[in-house]
């Protein structure tokens, strides 16, 4: 599935008549608590993320008050101390374009937006365009949170996860790490 196709979706996200993000899905459109998109200011590839006026206004609207980045690229010099100002953690993870993320990065992603969810914030996830590792950490993120896991639930959820080639393996992994028993 592309990210495009995705309930939710918004193609671009302004601020102040300025495209901040693209691609932008919530997960959950009733509680609007996780959020997915490209980086800001997505050009084509991973660059440093810029944290301005207009991309700061929106986390604020948002209620945005941790990012997990699978981007291969950090932060803009600065853009660290202006993100903690605001009261948001960042948690880089970086994962090179079309790669694969790890089960301990899954598992750290997973753990930082429940952190922020359990303290009232909300949490944005992004890579690069938004679709592929975005997709695998969204994914986990859904088996992660699952009430009742099953092998079924899995299915269903990797079966509309946008995940690229080559990385359904790792969800896998991570699914069978969650859940043993079911693997037994």
């Amino acid at each position: 599935m592309k990210v495009n196709q995705l309930d939710g979706y918004v193609k671009s996200l302004l601020s102040d008549k300025t495209e901040v993000f693209k691609n932008w899905v919530t997960l959950d459109e009733k509680a609007v608590r996780v959020f997915r998109s490209s980086q800001p200011y997505y050009q084509g590839k991973d660059e440093l993320q810029k944290f301005d006026t207009p991309a700061l206004k929106l986390l604020d609207i948002y209620n945005i008050k941790c990012i997990v980045s699978l981007n291969e690229n950090g932060l803009q010099p600065g853009a660290d101390v202006t993100l903690k100002n605001k009261g948001i953690s960042y948690k880089s993870l970086p994962v090179k374009d079309f790669s694969v993320p790890t089960l301990d990065q899954l598992l750290t992603g997973c753990d930082a937006i429940t952190t922020a969810l359990d303290k009232g914030g909300n949490a944005l996830v992004y890579c690069g365009y938004g679709q592929g590792r975005t997709g695998v950490m969204m994914t986990a993120y859904q088996l992660y949170s699952l009430k009742k896991p099953s092998k079924e639930k899995f299915e269903e959820l990797v079966l509309v996860s946008t995940y690229e080639t080559g990385q359904r393996p790792v969800l896998e992994s991570f699914h069978k790490k969650l859940c043993p028993e079911l693997y037994k």
